[in-house]
């Protein structure tokens, strides 16, 4: 894997990154561990110690002590907690951290990458992954390849060095089985299998090969260390037995009186070493008799040592090293773990084959989609899983598509092992964790999430002695929350990494903890023609939330609030705590229509209405209702500078869809509608366009004019040019908004600018880059109604910017509303404003009256809250806050109906 280029030095970098954190962000203890002590806090150990108050003391960057008698040391940093939920740092079991592109691409075959080689210890993601809670990420190879290599465990906190960011190097080993495009049937993703069981094999026959060898070695050694001592012993007697022959010749000599006699005595005289005496004869039968020998010598010893395995002459050859092998051996003891990401069924199936052919082999799988009947083999054999996303926020691979509509609930049994994964593909995308709590929504209970993300998350990645849990001796990573810790709307007031205060922020109130709900919303299969339901929590004005009732007749509402008349002859159904709001509002998009809603044959498609392209059948829209998303402001593409009529549409199967076809005029200054092969192909020439549209300027540019490819008569062009003419008039006369695309400061700027000039209401859909202008942004949210679209954007610095400037802009005075093509993601956006600071009160405000406070308002005496007498019945209850994406619709209503 390559190492990106990126060797900066740490000290130029810190300056500015401290300087692009929000006032608070970065404590004074930040880069002083020393003691901490957090106090008062409500503390969700995922111990066996449960929940306690109490306080943390942390030294060294760990958790010296945990309980409720503390005793905090003199001169300890002391931090109240209270009123705060206390919880483990979170903990993104599949993310892209610290990576570069290049880095998150690679994939391999052979098990040889190492995914901290291509860590850039200096990027800044870091940052908005810890404003999150986020504390910890695994980090892998891409899944392109079949058997990419090692992965690890990396902090959450300022970097310096690959060492200073890993938790865990060699965590566990990636591979993918049906995942990358040589995966288009079961035949060519059993070849995978095959594949993969080939790169164990040759990893086993390593193994086995230097178990010979080291088997052979020893052999040889102690064989050799024997032949050694033998040979030292033979010395030895030979040595002693010359000192006895040289002493008996010496005493032979003085005994015998007789010299010279018998000279060939000499052949009888034993040689050293010999047992007995006899003839030369007898001496050369005795050598030559293999049974008298001990230890034959010469090569034919050896030989004959060799061919009974017991003393090789020769050492054994040893085995080519190969360091990724030498690694890879651990997965077949289990050391470490074989991460496979699989999504079918077959997949899981020759994944579990690969643990029976391999004894000693861990798994954890990983994706799992649709494990089909292989999900009762996977509940028994209770495999650590990791789960994820459990919220689609981009496009969606071919493999995940099919996922059902519980997932992941139908995957989980009471004792199943699971973390959860943000599956990003940006570092920063680990920000958006907590989102995937959406698992609740999908029947999970709360609790099992919460430990998915902390405890749960720590023992499928084998640290559960490190992370994880609020006990003496863990790592001390810490979060502490202004509400639920699942829920994204809770806004977050400290993150501890590793024993430092990463991130704080002294603003962020304690929310009050809300009684548990009970929930009844047992309502019939078929409303009656009238009825009332009664709940502890409806939506009233301005996004309270209080006791009341909503009375409807005949698909409309009669009367909404804290009291309503009601007959004994009228059904009335009691929700107990259940959340009644009107349908939601998306206010700005073209929700999976935008080919259908769009003119490419001219630049100015003015006489364009999105409305009368609008399918009530399409899955988008039908996906949206189910969601409780019932309103909508149905755009058309952005392909054009003046791209048509904006319309209000309700979803579901209402008598009626469109509220109104000319809710505003959409007017698009961003990148999309330049075209190098038309005019216009800049900003300028929009801005031009738009003046021209506006009747800014005097006369037209014939090149700007609708040219159309195919065959209009003159009098037709003449009527469209005069739609176009009336609904400029419209605009410029206040009887409709102007939605203005935007994305760079310069679209911004020129959006502004014509706003100003036309006093009109502009609404900035994007909203774009506002926080480069605050002074004028504030200028017209309090004179002229400002409204700012805000759309789904990835984390990251620019996003967190952006979300500040839309919170400073709602303070001025400005609109927020809130549009994406999905209901979560939608819901997501509303509770991200409400975590960076917009009361929540204004999000669920935005959500439920939506495009009602944007449109010209003709009756100055009409009800402003959120349920107008007469307005169509078109209504949710919800099983808690919409803002809270734990919580699910429990029954849709459109026109008095419920929505099947």
């Amino acid at each position: 894997m390559p190492m990106p280029n990126l060797r900066r030095t740490f000290a130029c970098l810190l300056l500015p990154m401290l300087l692009s954190l929000p006032r608070g962000a970065i404590s004074d203890e930040a880069d002083q561990p020393g003691v901490l002590a957090l106090v008062g806090g409500r503390i969700l150990t995922q111990a066996d110690s449960g929940e306690i108050e109490g306080t943390i003391l942390v030294r060294d960057g760990r958790i010296e002590a945990v309980g409720p008698d503390v005793e905090i040391p003199e001169g300890a940093d002391r931090v109240d907690l209270s009123g705060l939920v206390v919880t483990p740092g979170l903990i993104d079991a599949r993310g892209v951290l610290w990576l570069p592109p290049e880095s998150r691409r690679d994939g391999g075959d052979d098990g040889s990458l190492d995914i901290l080689d291509g860590v850039d210890p200096y990027a800044e993601d870091w940052l908005d992954v810890a404003r999150s809670g986020v504390t910890a990420v695994a980090v892998q190879p891409g899944n392109s390849g079949l058997f990419g290599g090692r992965g690890a465990v990396l902090r959450v906190g300022p970097g310096g060095t690959v060492e200073d960011l890993t938790i865990r190097a060699d965590a566990f080993v990636q591979a993918a089985l049906g995942v990358n495009n040589a995966s288009a049937n079961s035949v060519l993703r059993y070849q995978q299998f095959e594949q993969l069981k080939r790169a164990l094999d040759s990893v086993k026959k390593y193994k086995e090969d230097w178990e010979k060898y080291e088997q052979a070695k020893k052999k040889y050694d102690e064989a050799q260390a024997k032949e050694a001592k033998e040979a030292e012993e033979t010395d030895g007697e030979a040595d002693a037995k010359k000192g006895d022959g040289e002493e008996g010749e010496d005493d032979g000599k003085e005994d015998d009186p007789v010299e010279g006699d018998g000279e060939g005595e000499d052949d009888g005289v034993s040689e050293p070493g010999s047992t007995s005496r006899g003839s030369p004869l007898q001496d050369e039968e005795e050598e030559e008799d293999p049974e008298e020998d001990d230890e034959p010598s010469g090569d034919e010893a050896a030989a004959k040592k060799d061919e009974g395995g017991k003393a090789p002459s020769e050492p054994p050859k040893e085995p080519e090293r190969d360091e990724t092998k030498e690694f890879l051996v651990g997965l077949l003891d289990g050391t470490v773990p074989l991460r496979i990401e699989a999504h079918r069924e077959d997949d899981l199936r020759n994944a579990f084959a690969l643990v029976e052919e391999f004894e000693g082999l861990t798994l954890i799988v990983e994706g799992l989609s649709d494990p089909g009947s292989a999900r009762e083999e996977l509940v028994n054999r209770r495999t650590p899983m990791v789960l994820g996303p459990v919220l689609e926020l981009g496009d969606t691979p071919v493999y995940r598509r099919d996922r059902a509509r519980d997932w992941p609930a139908g995957l989980l049994a009471e004792d199943s092992r699971w973390a959860i994964g943000s599956y990003g593909e940006r570092p920063a995308d680990s920000a958006l964790l907590r989102v995937h709590a959406a698992a609740v929504a999908r029947g999970v209970p709360r609790d099992r999430v919460l430990r998915a993300l902390t405890a749960g998350a720590a023992e499928v990645l084998g640290l559960e002695d490190e992370l994880g849990s609020i006990a003496e001796g863990l790592r001390a990573d810490l979060v502490a929350f202004a509400g639920d810790p699942i829920d994204p709307a809770s806004p977050i007031a400290l993150v501890v990494s590793g024993g430092e205060v990463v991130y704080r922020n002294p603003e962020v109130d304690p929310v009050a903890e809300e009684s548990v709900a009970v929930v009844d919303a047992e309502l019939p299969d078929r409303l009656p023609r009238r009825f009332v339901i009664r709940t502890r929590r409806l939506l009233g004005p301005g996004g309270s939330i209080a006791p009341g009732a909503v009375s409807v007749a005949d698909g409309t509402i009669v009367a909404a609030g804290e009291s309503v008349e009601e007959d004994d002859e009228i059904p009335a159904y009691d929700v107990g705590d259940a959340v009644v709001t009107p349908g939601l509002t998306s206010a700005f998009g073209t929700f999976g229509q935008g080919r259908a809603a769009a003119e490419v044959a001219g630049a100015d498609a003015g006489f364009l209405r999105a409305v009368d392209a609008f399918d009530p059948t399409g899955r988008t829209v039908r996906e949206l209702a189910r969601g409780g998303v019932l309103r909508i402001g149905f755009a058309p593409a952005a392909v054009n500078v003046v791209a048509g009529a904006v319309g209000a549409v309700r979803l579901g199967p209402a008598a009626d869809p469109v509220i109104d076809p000319v809710l505003g005029m959409d007017l698009v200054l961003s990148a999309s509608a330049r075209n190098e092969d038309r005019y216009p192909a800049s900003l300028p020439g929009q801005v031009a366009l738009l003046r021209e549209f506006l009747g800014l300027e005097g006369g037209e540019d014939p090149s700007a004019r609708r040219q159309p490819g195919y065959y209009l008569s003159d009098p037709a062009i003449e009527r469209l040019d005069a739609v176009r003419r009336g609904r400029a008039d419209r605009l410029r006369g206040g009887e409709c908004v102007a939605f203005f695309e935007v994305d760079r400061p310069a679209e911004v700027e020129a959006a502004l600018d014509l706003a100003e000039e036309l006093e009109i209401c502009p609404v900035l859909v994007g909203p774009g880059a506002i926080e480069d202008f605050p002074d004028r942004v504030a200028r017209l949210a309090e004179g002229s109604g400002l409204a700012l679209v805000l759309r789904p954007m990835g984390p990251g610095p620019e996003a967190t910017r952006r979300m500040a400037a839309v919170v400073s802009a709602a303070e001025a005075g400005a609109r927020v509303l809130f549009a994406a093509d999905d209901a979560e993601p939608l819901r997501l956006l509303a509770a991200s404003a409400v975590a960076a600071g917009l009361p929540r009160g204004s999000a669920l405000d935005a959500l439920a009256v939506g495009l009602n406070a944007i449109g010209p308002n003709d009756d100055a005496d009409a009800p402003t809250g959120p349920w107008r007498p007469g307005a169509p019945a078109d209504l949710v209850v919800w099983d808690g806050s919409p803002l809270d994406l734990s919580c699910r619709p429990l029954a849709v209503v459109v026109d008095g109906e419920l929505l099947p």
